[in-house]
């Protein structure tokens, strides 16, 4: 697999495919999210969360985001809590799929 390449991953974006002003920039992604109307990655964990909120009970989302400090788990709760987000983060990807839709309309 190549390093960059448009199809590794889905995530990864291609350093080379930023235009060159933006490379020397300290924070390139956002100025790329910028200048063609994307989310900036600094919202995309709270996005995230509030979708996660909307959807499943409090401690998943916590535990899916690994905000250990607000949660006052034993390591028994933690493994219910492994086994809880697996079950209900389908939930949470069709509140997502929802949200994507109805910015649409």
């Amino acid at each position: 697999m190549e390093a960059c390449s448009d199809v590794a991953m889905g995530m990864w974006i291609d350093i080379n495919k930023i235009p060159g002003d933006a490379r020397r920039r300290k924070d390139p992604i956002t100025k790329y999210a910028r200048e063609h109307g994307l989310v900036f990655p600094k919202m995309l964990r709270k996005i995230n969360w509030r979708i996660l909120i909307r959807a499943i009970d409090k401690d998943v989302p916590r535990f899916i985001q690994s905000r250990f400090g607000e949660l006052s788990i034993s390591e028994a709760a933690y493994e219910n809590l492994l086994e809880k987000a697996d079950q209900e983060y389908p939930r949470a990807l069709e509140e997502l799929r929802k949200s994507m839709v109805m910015s649409y309309v």
